[in-house]
């Protein structure tokens, strides 16, 4: 092990590790606190869970283990079927009356934060942005130094949230449109910004 800076969960073989050590480098610890508990164990158990199934070679192998652990923390709790696969969408068809939502899907994993910053190697932030409006089911709106391209890049997809029916809430007072900022904004954008729904200002 090397100097620097760590989180990690003392183990007995990293606390052997860190006596022969002990000559060389000075190991500070800390409690994890109880309501921290849950999050860092897991983390822990996560990781080595990741390694068990990633040294099983079929489906079968691999489900089997998930379910014994899952058995093994609640026999309640509901096994995984096989092979394993995800639920990946939840639509009503298209019909009268009915804004179908569109067969798009954001290239960043649902359960992941993303902060984009238009970096080549990242998706870019205007298709995931369309991607994640069209198949949202609530959209939080905040807009800074609004520029006429923001609110036009994105106008279909609002068009069709608001369609669907899906709550667009912002920080607008009283649902009026953002007020444009001295050398900043764009009146005529600003003005342009969807306005939040009744009753939905936070």
């Amino acid at each position: 092990m090397e100097e620097g800076l760590f989180e990690t969960l003392v183990t007995s073989g990293l606390s052997a590790r860190l006596d022969q050590l002990a000559a060389d480098l000075k190991a500070s610890m800390q409690s994890v606190d109880k309501a921290d508990q849950p999050e860092v164990l897991a983390r822990h158990l996560r990781d080595a869970l990741m390694r068990a199934i990633a040294s099983k070679r079929t489906d079968t192998e691999r489900v089997q283990l998930v379910n014994d652990v899952l058995d093994l923390l609640d026999p309640a709790e509901d096994p995984v079927a096989e092979p394993p696969s995800q639920l990946t969408r939840l639509s009503r068809p298209a019909a009268p009356g009915v804004v179908a939502m569109a067969d798009v899907r954001p290239r960043t994993p649902l359960p992941d934060a993303a902060l984009l910053t238009n970096s080549p190697w990242e998706p870019s932030l205007g298709s995931e942005l369309r991607a994640e409006i069209e198949t949202s089911d609530g959209v939080d709106l905040l807009c800074a130094f609004v520029k006429w391209h923001g609110p036009r890049m994105p106008e279909p997809q609002l068009a069709r949230l608001q369609g669907r029916t899906v709550p667009l809430s912002g920080d607008h007072n009283q649902g009026e449109a953002p007020r444009a900022l001295p050398g900043r904004s764009r009146h005529r954008a600003a003005e342009h910004v969807p306005r939040p729904r009744s009753g939905e200002v936070p």
